[in-house]
């Protein structure tokens, strides 16, 4: 069911982007066959980004069972919050891509960051020792509000903040996780790392 829904997903997106394209084919500013191969190309993105999603999304699944693992936009801001916590707490940092998708696997010792397919590729992890509390926030990221689960960090008189955009992947497209389903996912990451709610 989910696979049929995901590829009248592509065919409804395909729709909508061959708009444009047949403005332009109208005009005589592409042929035909330029339409046709415009709308398979757009079409062929998304859903090897779906795709692709889903195959790490379920290996992690496999490799940590009982963790809590979703999907995360890693938008420019978390880059450099990643880097401070690793930096602070000894984690490992193998490069964190910006304005790309990836996964995030929680549990009560480490938060890790995956980016690849099939066979996920580590980003980078910061042990869970130092977690002082998880909330709900917000954060601005260009001319969007993005609800996040925010982890505090506490070394000493240090404080550290790691905001994580939860996605959920349908038809192939990103949506991001807000309102009950946040909090549900809230409930779920607090439970991942053993904290209860205060």
């Amino acid at each position: 069911m989910n696979r049929a829904r995901s590829w009248i997903g592509i065919a409804c997106f395909a729709v909508v982007a061959a708009i444009p394209i047949f403005a332009l084919a109208r005009q005589g500013a592409l042929s035909v066959e330029g339409v046709v191969i415009g709308i398979v190309i757009i079409a062929g993105v998304f859903a090897w980004f779906g795709l692709r999603n889903d195959a790490r999304l379920r290996s992690l699944h496999r490799k940590y069972p009982g963790s809590f693992v979703a999907q995360i936009n890693i938008y420019p801001e978390l880059v450099p919050q990643i880097r401070r916590l690793t930096g602070a707490f000894g984690g490992e940092y193998l490069g964190v891509r910006a304005v790309s998708y990836g996964s995030v696997v929680i549990d009560a010792s480490s938060i890790q960051l995956f980016g690849g397919g099939s066979v996920p590729r580590k980003l980078a992890a910061v042990p869970t020792s130092a977690i002082a509390d998880v909330r709900i926030s917000r954060v601005l990221q260009g001319k969007w509000v993005l609800g996040t689960i925010e982890i505090e960090f506490v070394d000493g008189n240090s404080r550290y903040l790691a905001n994580f955009c939860l996605l959920r992947w349908t038809w192939f497209l990103p949506r991001i996780v807000k309102g009950e389903a946040l909090d549900e996912q809230l409930a779920a990451f607090r439970e991942a790392l053993a904290i209860r709610q205060h």
